[in-house]
């Protein structure tokens, strides 16, 4: 209940602070890559608002086998605050959930050490885990020439709100293409 009222007030954040539809607004889109640990790991789409509001959403799975699975989601709001040539001073508040199982089958050697393979105790057991990290900083945005720009932003970050909750520094990195 707790997460999904943390996604709930964030959507409203980001909902309610884009600018107001009097004016015509402006809207650019961008693909490209993200790794954060509060703005979510993998595939990445951003849209930014007159150039000054902007909304990133990334994501991916990763499933190494039937056993195992590790699932990142995250999203970002944006706000430019500064838009130079080829510098721009952004913030940002993200929001990543991460979720991964993994099957262990527990084995115990048997009284005879010599006979392979061990001998199989117990049902498999599956371990769970869902976190979820929230945080806020500053960062840069670098135009890199012929539609290309790269994002580094850092600032705080409170991991596991799901359990116990600890705050510490964060890095964020994106690489995007304008369309």
């Amino acid at each position: 209940m707790k997460q999904k009222t943390i996604l709930l007030a964030a959507a409203l954040f980001i909902t309610f602070s884009l600018p107001a539809q009097d004016k015509a607004n402006t809207i650019s889109h961008a693909f490209g890559y993200n790794a954060g640990f509060t703005t979510g790991v993998g595939l990445s789409y951003q849209m930014m608002v007159n150039n000054k509001w902007g909304l990133q959403l990334s994501g991916t799975p990763f499933i190494s086998s039937p056993e195992q699975h590790w699932i990142s989601a995250g999203g970002t709001g944006i706000y430019k605050i500064r838009d130079r040539k080829k510098i721009d001073l952004v913030t940002y508040v993200g929001i990543h959930v991460i979720s991964s199982r993994t099957t262990v089958i527990m084995y115990n050697p048997s009284d005879d050490t010599t006979k392979v393979p061990l001998d199989y105790v117990g049902q498999p057991e599956t371990k769970t885990v869902n976190q979820l990290n929230v945080g806020a900083g500053i960062g840069f945005e670098f135009d890199l020439g012929s539609s290309f720009y790269f994002n580094l932003m850092g600032g705080f970050g409170a991991y596991n709100l799901t359990k116990i909750v600890q705050v510490y520094p964060s890095l964020e990195s994106s690489l995007f293409y304008k369309l």
